[in-house]
């Protein structure tokens, strides 16, 4: 491949991969263990000109260990400038002047003895009594990014984190001097090369920067191995868009002779692509528990001691990571893999009360708790570790099916990409909760609709239906709608059956809660939906209140922007589901008027639920998208603005 190449032009590959590799080398982490202890959430008003807070009430402080960030922010509410300083068992840690009548952030290190269990607390001193700490925390480092760059800011004399090997710097020089000695791609545009070139200078700018911050600041940020990837393929972006088709010709050879298999073959490649980086985003969230899966989980220590199946198996308690707030979803799973068949209380029900917080809506969804508990077997130890790998291996599938039916309509296979930009999932891989593996089932059905594979289509619809009912409003479609050509009426009513096991289990959970839920066992609303645009008036009216999650910046800005993408999705889905086979179409209009209509206590109210709760209007697009060329030059704007949005929500 480097035949032809000039000397001159290899040793300035070598240079630039030098310092890329000089970057890899000290500026990026493989592993680092997170620790955050929040101490103080909301305004505590200073007595007599201080406030006193003691860490080792937060029995998680005893895992810190010098250098420790410590994050304040002050209010300084008197009408002349204050001096705050920060002291910790009476030794001065830091200081500050806030102006008055602003709030100002403090990140300050303690880099002597840490013994919080000894009884030394934190005293933060003012000058008066006119001033509140609004919030104070603890951690091992003082904030990261965990978007499409991940990136950690810690204290500038820390040094417990795992580096690149010696090894593998060296052999990444290698590999980037090979590839930016490469040829660039021929025939860009002007405005493309513009484009680039302000970019990668961007891209220098902020490596620049991370590798200056210790020597010019008091922090030391840190890139992520897969963020250093990002910004490299962003600098040899020419290269690599020389390179990429040639790769991809090189796949295509690999069985040139057997159709199915060739298509499976690239279907299987868009597979581990996505997966791998899904797998990313796993292990970046695995970080912040220490590589413990059980963390994904989000399983409430409060919780946890409530739930009677969890007080009979005092050896499960040790393995698992607990966290001081209300947990989350993938909670109930777990919990429910402990007894799939609802017999432990079946002569009690309300006891069920405790193993969930609405017990026809979790054990409605049984199918996840099933599949991991079929895949784990008795080894309950591994219960964790299989439902993250099944989410993780649901987003791989998404790829796989969309794939295939992608070649199945003679398109390229690189539409099964479009999984790595659906929002929704990047919040479920996070979490552990299943909407991928719902989602790729649901899809994979749908292909075997398209394949004639009727008796399959209907297995796979009915797994997904016990995993997450919403898929209904594809497979009622695809039953009622889809012509007679491309599905008979013996085929229709196969379809139709994939309802069945869907029904008959929501009929037993409805009998073994009967004495507590009455028919909310069989039909249990979460009340997740509302009229249409009526949620997302309230999430605009919090928004504008300024009352919406006000400590935390991130999470407003995705509330302000993901709704903007949302109802694009939801307007080129209407515009679409005129253009497209009919079942599709529905299906197109059906998730676009729920996507619009969820509501604000149980969704909007935190913008990841949001972004879980609409993921089918996305797959659904994904679907529609694979025809764009037939579409109107209109539509076909619509679907790129979609994508992109979609793609800058997650990057931003």
């Amino acid at each position: 491949m480097l035949k032809g190449v000039s000397s001159r032009n290899l040793i300035v590959a070598a240079i630039l991969a030098a310092a890329l590799a000089a970057v890899l080398g000290t500026r990026t982490f493989v592993s680092f263990d997170r620790l955050r202890v929040k101490l103080v959430k909301a305004p505590i008003a200073a007595q007599r000109g201080t406030v006193e807070v003691q860490p080792s009430l937060d029995v998680r402080s005893a895992g810190l260990a010098t250098p420790v960030a410590v994050i304040a922010e002050l209010s300084n509410l008197a009408g002349e400038p204050q001096t705050f300083a920060i002291y910790l068992g009476g030794d001065p840690v830091c200081s500050a002047r806030v102006p008055s009548g602003s709030s100002r952030r403090l990140d300050c290190v303690v880099q002597g003895q840490w013994t919080p269990g000894n009884g030394h607390e934190m005293r933060i001193q003012g000058q008066s009594d006119d001033w509140t700490l609004d919030y104070l925390e603890l951690a091992t480092h003082h904030g990261s990014s965990t978007r499409g760059l991940f990136l950690l800011v810690l204290p500038d004399v820390t040094a417990s984190y795992t580096r690149p090997g010696l090894a593998a710097t060296a052999l990444a020089w290698v590999m980037l001097t090979v590839l930016l000695a490469m040829p660039a791609a021929p025939g860009w545009p002007l405005r493309l090369i513009i484009a680039y070139r302000v970019t990668a200078g961007v891209a220098a700018c902020f490596l620049l920067a991370v590798a200056a911050a210790p020597w010019v600041t008091p922090f030391l940020v840190l890139l992520s191995v897969g963020t250093f990837v990002k910004v490299s393929a962003l600098v040899a972006a020419p290269q690599v868009a020389w390179l990429a088709p040639r790769i991809w010709q090189a796949v295509r050879s690999v069985a040139p002779h057997v159709r199915r298999r060739r298509q499976l073959l690239f279907a299987g490649v868009m597979a581990v692509a996505v997966m791998a980086i899904y797998g990313v985003v796993i292990r970046q969230a695995l970080s912040e528990f220490a590589g413990q899966t059980s963390g994904l989980l989000r399983i409430s220590q409060q919780v946890f001691d409530r739930v009677p199946l969890m007080r009979e198996r005092p050896d499960v308690r040790p393995t698992l990571v607990l966290l001081p707030d209300d947990g989350y979803d993938a909670q109930f799973h777990y919990f429910a893999m402990f007894d799939p068949f609802m017999q432990r209380y079946a002569r009690d029900p309300q006891r069920y009360r405790d193993v969930a917080d609405a017990p026809p809506y979790r054990f409605g969804r049984i199918g996840f708790p099933w599949l991991a508990r079929l895949v784990a077997g008795t080894h309950w130890e591994r219960y964790p570790a299989t439902m993250v790998a099944l989410v993780w291996m649901g987003a791989g599938l998404c790829a796989l099916a969309l794939a295939l039916i992608a070649q199945r309509l003679g398109r390229n296979p690189a539409w099964g990409l479009l999984m790595l930009v659906i929002p929704g999932f990047w919040q479920s891989t996070r979490v552990t909760l299943p909407e991928p593996l719902a989602a790729g089932l649901l899809l994979l059905g749908y292909w075997c609709i398209r394949s004639r594979r009727v008796a399959a289509a209907t297995a796979l619809f009915a797994a997904s239906l016990l995993i997450r009912e919403t898929g209904v409003l594809l497979v009622l479609p695809i039953a009622l709608l889809t012509s007679s050509s491309a599905l008979s009426p013996r085929g229709r009513v196969a379809v139709l059956c994939a309802l069945a096991p869907l029904v008959a289990w929501r009929g037993y959970v409805c009998w073994v809660l009967w004495p507590d839920w009455g028919w909310q066992g069989l039909i249990y609303s979460p009340h997740s939906l509302s009229l249409p645009f009526v949620g997302l008036m309230e999430l605009w009216s919090k928004l504008s209140q300024g009352t919406y999650f006000p400590d935390a910046p991130y999470v407003v800005r995705a509330a302000i922007w993901y709704p903007v993408v949302l109802l694009g999705a939801a307007a080129v889905s209407l515009g679409l589901a005129s253009r497209v086979e009919r079942a599709l179409g529905a299906a197109l209009v059906l998730y676009a008027l729920v996507a619009i209509s969820l509501s604000y206590p149980i969704i909007w109210v935190h913008v990841g639920n949001a972004q879980r709760a609409s993921f089918e209007v996305f797959v659904m697009l994904a679907l529609a998208s694979i025809r764009c060329r037939d579409y109107p030059r209109p539509l076909q704007a619509g679907l790129a603005a979609v994508w992109l949005g979609a793609g800058v929500y997650l990057l931003a």
